[in-house]
């Protein structure tokens, strides 16, 4: 009873607040707010999955989605797939080879973030890195305000967004700005990019104090990126950039109830797999892991096509842990009533065997 009372509150509290945001950017705040809806997919799984009518639901989920992988991948794709493989291969192994595993994996990573972080090509990213936040921190910049929820989607030209974007600066300032240009000439890569973003949006909650968040309705904006002028198509026609990290946007939008959330939703994870025992299972989990590993770098809770299909499975998943928990449980029981009784057993019969012996006179009397 307690837990839907939460999920109650949970709701009330997520919808007061996208029509709160709703006033401020229209349908923008209830795009945010649906990230935090989406998870109700997976208590309506969670009550409606059987294992015996929708296992083949549940494979079918899994084939399609490993075609969708394969047709369109990216870099954030490939780096989800090799933690998942990870994950299986450390699942399923005895200890001994875990431990091995575990070895060649550190070493590995150790040497790729000594040649990528420490090494040439890692100290030419930071570099530029150093580089562009010097220029974005100098650079003069007096953008107007821009409110998304009177964005026409019908009209999606460039000069129409003119007019909400301007730069209201002096023939000084502008001046400086070409200075700044010539002297930096900032080199940034798709690494840069989101690191700059996720850098702008702490950065904002840190100097705004916001410890429950900036709300659903509160454009991301990221000044870096503005003023470097990258991604212009898409804030400048949204009036709001993507975070590129579900987890980094969860916080911005909650503060501290997004690491609540967070920390829950491990929590499960950590706790199903704990439980789970068949490869069926650790199969959906492998498949989880690859939807969180690309929310690091990807829009992944926020975007429909992403966010369904996998609350969908975590659902099935929780109820599978839970059910294969309790088999374990009643075989363990079995088990140990079967021991008891041939216990109790041997226990009444050793007795009367020794008082039967007794009786028996030695054959060389």
């Amino acid at each position: 009873m307690r837990i839907w009372v939460a999920y109650v509150t949970y709701f009330i509290l997520i919808c007061v607040s996208a029509v709160m945001g709703f006033g401020e950017s229209g349908a923008y705040s209830l795009r945010n707010a649906m990230m935090f809806l989406y998870p109700f997919f997976a208590l309506i799984s969670y009550l409606l999955y059987k294992r015996d009518r929708h296992y083949w639901f549940v494979v079918l989920l899994l084939v399609s989605f490993a075609i969708c992988r394969l047709v369109n991948g990216g870099r954030a794709t490939i780096v989800a797939i090799f933690v998942s493989i990870l994950f299986i291969i450390l699942v399923k192994t005895p200890l001994r080879v875990r431990v091995v595993l575990s070895i060649i994996l550190l070493l590995f990573l150790g040497g790729y973030v000594n040649k990528y972080a420490f090494g040439s090509k890692g100290s030419e990213f930071f570099a530029e890195l150093n580089t562009a936040i010097k220029y974005v921190e100098a650079k003069h910049y007096a953008p107007e305000p821009i409110y998304p929820k009177s964005y026409n989607p019908k009209r999606r030209s460039m000069s129409y967004l003119g007019g909400m974007i301007s730069y209201k600066l002096t023939k000084e300032q502008e001046e400086e700005n070409k200075k700044l240009d010539e002297k930096y000439k900032p080199i940034i890569s798709n690494g840069h990019f989101r690191l700059l973003i996720w850098r702008d949006m702490v950065k904002q909650l840190i100097d705004g104090r916001k410890v429950f968040g900036f709300g659903m309705g509160h454009p991301s904006r990221c000044y870096s990126i503005e003023k470097l002028r990258m991604a212009w198509g898409e804030w400048s026609r949204d009036g709001w950039i993507g975070a590129h990290n579900s987890y980094v946007h969860i916080i911005y939008r909650v503060g501290v109830l997004g690491f609540v959330l967070i920390w829950y939703l491990f929590f499960l994870i950590v706790r199903a797999v704990k439980r789970i025992t068949s490869d069926y299972s650790i199969i959906m989990c492998a498949v989880i892991v690859w939807y969180f590993t690309t929310a690091l770098f990807q829009l992944t809770f926020e975007l429909p096509y992403y966010a369904i299909p996998m609350w969908v499975l975590f659902g099935i998943f929780i109820k599978e842990s839970e059910a294969e928990n309790d088999e374990g449980r009643n075989q363990r029981k079995r088990k140990r009533k079967s021991q008891e009784s041939t216990r109790d057993h041997c226990q009444v019969t050793e007795p009367l065997n020794l008082q039967a012996g007794s009786f028996i006179l030695p054959t060389d009397v």
